[in-house]
């Protein structure tokens, strides 16, 4: 098996899940898909079935085609 390239969904999955404050268990609670499998694909030790990366898209409240492109994060402000 190959693993994803740097910059594949499993970063963009991790950064949206943290961005939302979900764990990895509360996002495989919300996708119904295995906890050890979304530490894996975040990790880049398993390749995402589509049918997989679909519930996770829906778990994460975005379409499948998010999870390849970088989230904005709205960072805060020093100061007002």
């Amino acid at each position: 098996m190959t693993t994803l390239p740097d910059r594949g969904p499993r970063l963009y999955i991790r950064e949206r899940r943290e961005a939302l404050g979900l764990s990895l268990r509360a996002l495989a609670d919300r996708a119904g898909v295995d906890f050890a499998a979304i530490d894996k694909i975040e990790r880049g030790e398993r390749d995402p079935r589509l049918s997989s990366l679909a519930a996770i898209a829906k778990g994460l409240g975005v379409e499948v085609a998010d999870l390849f492109r970088r989230p904005r994060v709205k960072r805060k402000r020093d100061g007002p």
